[in-house]
């Protein structure tokens, strides 16, 4: 999927009245179920959005890199994070309390535009997870998710020339099997040169061979 980002203009209007946060691969920025009163522009880096089960099983939401913003949800509710988050990269961000933001939303209407035209982005995304999970087989799941994935070539993803930085186990994590029945499934793909696996890494071969994977029935 191609996603806007945020307008570079705006940037220091955001960065005036938000708090510079750093974080370390594989450090939590913040957990499902937590309170929630702040959303986060990722200014460098890429993280990681999940949803966890009661037995610990974790699902990737998605990869989020520079330009975009995360925990949106808190302009929304007052209940509870819906997910946790974690950096992949070093990242650094900008992180706004709902209270110090919306007067700044109110003053710049271009911000506002940029807030809900990254959020329906997202929504966007959350749908076609769930047409994915709801209704494909495994081998077309997996086939969606490459395609979708390699939509958006963002250097700050590290995806470029349908290069993609995903593990079996990242693959696994998105699209809700388990690691061997990904593993399998890469491996079949690539037996029929629709992709060519690296170290850590995925690439695109056959992207409407991929199509027709993704179509395909149970």
């Amino acid at each position: 999927m191609k996603y806007s980002k945020f307008k570079k203009n705006l940037l220091p209007a955001l960065e005036k009245i938000g708090s510079i946060r750093k974080y370390d691969p594989s450090q939590m920025i913040y957990f499902q179920n937590e309170d929630q009163n702040r959303l986060f522009f990722v200014k460098k880096g890429r993280v990681r959005a999940f949803f966890t089960s009661d037995s610990g099983h974790e699902m990737t939401l998605e990869v989020i890199g520079e330009g975009r913003i995360f925990g949106e949800n808190t302009l929304l509710s007052k209940n509870g994070r819906l997910n946790s988050v974690e950096a992949i990269t070093p990242t650094e961000l900008i992180s706004c309390s709902i209270e110090q933001l919306l007067p700044l939303l109110q003053k710049y209407p271009d911000l506002l535009s940029s807030v809900f035209e990254l959020m329906a982005a997202t929504i966007a995304n959350l749908s076609r997870q769930v047409l994915r999970l709801s209704f494909m087989s495994a081998p077309a799941r997996v086939a969606d998710f490459l395609l979708q994935v390699s939509e958006d070539p963002d250097p700050s993803l590290e995806i470029k020339n349908g290069v993609l930085p995903y593990t079996h186990l990242d693959v696994a994590c998105s699209v809700n099997l388990n690691r061997t029945t990904v593993s399998r499934i890469l491996k079949d793909f690539e037996r029929k040169k629709l992709i060519a696996e690296g170290y850590k890494t995925i690439q695109i071969l056959d992207s409407k061979g991929l199509a027709l994977e993704a179509e395909a029935e149970e």
